[in-house]
């Protein structure tokens, strides 16, 4: 019921209450590993920056809505000049990063098999069609290329094949589409996955998957 009547205030002013609590949890609990993430006081988080826009607050309700794995709940998605401002509940846990090295055999193995299960999930979402594209059909970022532009959205695969390959030497061109036949011409289907996938964005809790976040 509060958020409700929180959400339904100016947009303006919910921006500027979130800058604040920026400010407040920048003096609390330090910066984060990522230039366009804050921790903010009431367990909440903050992103915004060029390359954040609301596909990825949709998408995180669409994972919630439809698989059982633990993603942020969205609590606020405002229209920015530089994309979308979303502000979202924190998970229980920290990064992967900084638990893995303490981990057993046993219990890595375990996390292996956690995360297993969570990208089936996360897979077995398809696309709507055969366009390669953000969540919503619109453009995206591929961490892959080191490159500030967003990408697509391309109408199949080969098109966004053609694209990566563009950023390479013509003198690796032959050698690179010949290490990469096999799998860019086995048969599949397209479906959701996470496209930064690192161990700054898996979760730990007791040494046990605990969330996705970006």
């Amino acid at each position: 019921m509060l958020l409700r009547a929180w959400l339904l205030l100016p947009p303006r002013f919910r921006l500027f209450v979130y800058e604040f609590l920026i400010n407040v949890g920048i003096r609390i609990y330090g910066p984060t590993t990522s230039l366009r993430t804050y921790r903010l006081p009431f367990n909440l988080y903050a992103k915004y920056g060029k390359s954040v826009l609301d596909s990825e607050a949709n998408v995180m309700r669409f994972v919630s809505e439809n698989t059982t794995i633990p993603v942020p709940r969205v609590v606020d998605c405002i229209e920015v000049p530089t994309g979308a401002f979303i502000v979202m509940t924190r998970l229980p846990g920290e990064t992967l990063k900084g638990s893995i090295s303490i981990m057993t055999a046993d219990e890595r193995m375990q996390f292996v098999q956690d995360l297993g299960s969570t990208l089936k999930q996360l897979h077995s979402l398809t696309a709507p069609d055969s366009r390669v594209s953000a969540f919503g059909g619109g453009s995206f970022r591929d961490w892959r290329i080191d490159h500030q532009d967003r990408l697509g959205p391309y109408n199949s695969e080969k098109e966004f094949y053609d694209k990566l390959y563009g950023y390479c030497g013509n003198e690796h061109k032959p050698r690179l589409r010949q290490l990469a036949s096999d799998v860019h011409n086995a048969p599949h289907r397209l479906c959701l996955t996470h496209n930064d996938l690192n161990p700054h964005n898996i979760l730990i809790l007791n040494k046990r998957f605990s969330g996705l976040v970006d």
